[in-house]
C-alpha cells in the first residue's frame, strides 16, 4: 500500500509540479486544490480509508470527503482538471 501511495504522489507531482507537502497545506489556490482532489481520488481507488488519507495529507476527514465528492463534477465540467486527472491516471496504469 505504501508503494501505491508513493506512486500516486509521484504521478501527481509529475503532472502538476506540486509535491505532497504543497497540497497538504491549507491553501485553497486552484492548482493546489486540484492536486489534492486528484490525490484523494486515486488513494480512494486503491482502497485507502478516509481516515488514512486525511493523515497522509494532514487535513480533516471532512476535507477528504469533500474532495471525493467534488472529483466527478470537476472531471465533468472542468476541461483543465479533466486533462490533469486523465494524465495522472495514464501514468498510474
Amino acid at each position: 500500500m505504501k508503494n501505491e501511495v508513493k506512486n500516486i504522489e509521484q504521478a501527481v507531482q509529475r503532472v502538476t509540479g506540486l509535491r505532497l507537502e504543497d497540497y497538504s497545506t491549507k491553501s485553497r489556490a486552484r492548482e493546489v486544490f486540484d492536486a489534492r482532489v486528484i490525490f484523494v481520488h486515486e488513494c480512494t481507488k486503491i482502497g485507502l480509508s478516509v481516515a488514512a488519507i486525511s493523515k497522509i495529507i494532514n487535513r480533516a476527514r471532512a476535507t477528504v470527503m469533500y474532495a471525493q465528492n467534488v472529483y466527478a463534477d470537476n472531471v465533468k465540467y472542468d476541461p483543465d482538471f479533466r486533462e490533469i486527472a486523465e494524465e495522472v491516471e495514464r501514468i498510474l496504469e
